[in-house]
């Protein structure tokens, strides 16, 4: 879990607990998040995103709360999407 500031409000990003990663690939994913900073304030509540990466697609969703919770669900390998 990361816990993040952005424009005064506190965002925090997980990951679903199915998926186990190594920490470098979690720091990996947490900056890709990071840097959509704005566009994550433009969200509406209980919203899913997908992020193109390189490899993989990173799919998430967002609610909005005390704190704006991101939560990193699945990771689909590009060779698996047709």
């Amino acid at each position: 879990m990361l816990r993040h500031e952005l424009n005064g409000k506190e965002f925090i990003i997980r990951f679903a607990q199915r998926l186990s990663l190594e920490e470098s690939e979690r720091d990996e994913i947490y900056k890709k998040v990071v840097c959509l900073g704005e566009q994550l304030l433009m969200l509406e509540d209980e919203s899913a995103l997908i992020i193109q990466n390189e490899g993989v697609n990173i799919v998430l969703d967002v609610k909005f709360g005390e704190l704006i919770v991101v939560t990193i669900q699945y990771l689909v390998e590009n060779s698996n999407i047709f």
